[in-house]
């Protein structure tokens, strides 16, 4: 699966009258280089290391509420139209903006000018022409950096995780969760200061549980760097490690289908199937499979985007949708239209994270992030 990475965090509203807001002008941002293994290790027929630019998210508050429309970099406007590759793909969220809760983007960029740079530009504006953030955001490779954010199994504990791969100490002293700055609320204090080449587990205890698919924006501001923060931006996802198979259509491993076959698959630990719209030729369909199986049979699924789910009254065992696999084969076009059909899938089903499968170590970098996962 390619590496994470998207809206409104009901324990702000808790929050926001006892712990500092950020201004609607502050911009964080981290830029990361894309990773691949070299070709001694992992030869791949002619695809060049991808050495030049990487991938950013920038968060912020917004100062004007209306539809997400352009973003302008650098004074110009990103514009993901065939033949202009200045940027790759980019994300905006949450969808509809409101002024003065957060928002966050992600974009890929191979061009070479990021890597001269140090900072730029940033302006968002609405469907309307209203201004709903704008500033100037600083970035770098810092070396200290959030790695992945969680929940525990209430969903009531924001996990953050950091990875020191300096050779010195790097102390926390602000970390910020969707425009709040929740620093007094760790719950570990010990996991503010990271000695070299380590991690640290920062746990913040959240007066009411989060929802799966809600939006998340975390910022963690190092005393020795104040200059270049690390930034972390996605969507909440269920916390459930799926333990998956993807059964062939003959086998239906599915209770009141081919009940020998489920209990055979659950026995042996699978908790989780990938399926399809029709995954048993007729036997049952994936909105069977999901909506009324999946709940009274205690398994999860990670669907197909062609499972239908309107009407599903019970979607709470989709992990996520399947948007395609193996699309990272070549940069073109069709990266756009993945980008394309992941975000009309959250349109529609904004409660479940969208996943991606990869196959390309040079191209991973630059697909990851147009889908959550």
């Amino acid at each position: 699966l390619l590496a994470m990475s998207r809206y409104g965090f009901p324990f702000l509203l808790a929050f926001g009258a006892l712990l500092a807001q950020l201004s609607a002008n502050t911009l964080y941002a981290s830029f990361r280089k894309d990773y691949f293994f070299p070709y001694d290790e992992y030869p791949e027929a002619h695809l060049p290391d991808p050495v030049d630019g990487g991938r950013f998210q920038i968060v912020g508050v917004a100062n004007a509420s209306g539809k997400a429309d352009k973003v302008y970099l650098n004074g110009n406007e990103v514009k993901l139209e065939s033949g202009n590759w200045f940027v790759d793909w980019l994300r905006i969220f949450p969808h509809d903006l409101q002024g003065g809760k957060p928002f966050w983007v992600t974009f890929h960029s191979r061009d070479k000018s990021w890597d001269k740079s140090h900072s730029a530009s940033f302006l968002l504006k609405t469907s309307n022409g209203s201004v709903a953030g704008s500033g100037s955001f600083a970035f770098g490779l810092n070396g200290c950096n959030i790695t992945y954010v969680t929940t525990n199994k209430t969903l009531a504990v924001l996990l953050i995780h950091v990875r020191n791969s300096l050779s010195q100490i790097r102390t926390i002293n602000q970390v910020i969760v969707n425009g709040t700055t929740m620093t007094s609320s760790v719950k570990n204090n010990a996991s503010l200061s990271i000695p070299p080449k380590s991690a640290v587990l920062v746990e913040i205890p959240l007066t009411t549980p989060v929802q799966p698919g809600s939006m998340y924006t975390v910022v963690v501001v190092f005393a020795e760097s104040s200059s270049l923060a690390s930034v972390a931006a996605g969507r909440i996802a269920k916390p459930h490690f799926p333990i998956e198979s993807w059964p062939k259509s003959t086998e239906c491993p599915f209770p009141t289908v081919k009940d020998k076959n489920f209990n055979f698959v659950k026995d042996h630990g699978f908790d989780t199937y990938f399926f399809t719209k029709d995954p048993c030729h007729g036997s049952v369909d994936g909105k069977k499979i999901l909506c009324d199986l999946a709940p009274k049979n205690d398994f999860y699924g990670l669907v197909d985007a062609g499972v239908p789910l309107d009407g599903c009254a019970d979607t709470s065992r989709a992990l996520g949708i399947f948007i395609a696999d193996e699309a990272d084969k070549a940069i073109d076009d069709g990266m756009r239209d993945l980008l394309a059909k992941a975000e009309a899938v959250y349109d529609k089903t904004s409660s479940i994270l969208t996943y991606q499968g990869g196959s390309r170590s040079r191209l991973n970098g630059a697909f990851a992030g147009i889908t959550d996962i």
